[in-house]
């Protein structure tokens, strides 16, 4: 018993100082719920851009930042096009 005891003595001293050690003192260790932080900040609404109705290329479509989903009907379409930020293509419209 006295083994365990001292067990669990020596992982409570290890957590407060790994605490400790993030300057997270005794007293807001004990009163500081647990909060997880998101990485990025939440998203406004997709904003979808259909090709060729509304834009009449597909660059058009994606050089516009607000432009989070591009939809392109489904055609034949001869076109180079440069893709410089992060985007949804949906090619099945």
């Amino acid at each position: 018993m006295a083994a365990q005891s001292f067990r669990i003595q020596t992982f409570a001293a290890l957590a407060s100082l790994a605490l400790l050690a993030l300057g997270v003192g005794p007293a807001t260790a004990r009163e500081t719920p647990f909060q997880a932080t998101m990485p990025n900040p939440p998203r406004r609404p997709a904003a979808t851009c259909d090709v060729p109705t509304a834009y009449a290329t597909m660059q058009a479509a994606l050089s516009n930042p607000g432009c989070d989903l591009v939809r392109i009907r489904t055609s034949i379409i001869n076109e180079s096009v440069t893709i410089t930020r992060n985007v949804t293509i949906d090619g099945n419209y």
